[in-house]
């Protein structure tokens, strides 16, 4: 992603059975994590904690935990 030619955040995206798609965006200049649902609706925004970029792009080091909506046997 870019603003005025310049990276400002990267889009991470799950797609997944049943045309299922999960989205999240890391935005660099917050330095916080956008999480959006299948219907595209923002449903959680996570800050991330450490030591700043310093005004580079870089892939957040973050674990996220995924959790199965699916309650199938």
């Amino acid at each position: 992603m870019s603003r005025s030619n310049r990276p400002c955040g990267i889009e991470y995206t799950l797609l997944a059975p049943r045309s299922v798609r999960l989205s999240a965006i890391w935005e660099a200049e917050s330095d916080r994590i956008l999480f959006y649902d299948q219907n595209l609706e923002r449903f959680q925004t996570n800050a991330i904690t450490g030591p700043g970029t310093d005004g580079i792009l870089e892939r957040p080091k973050v674990k996220l935990e995924v959790k199965s909506l699916w309650k199938g046997k």
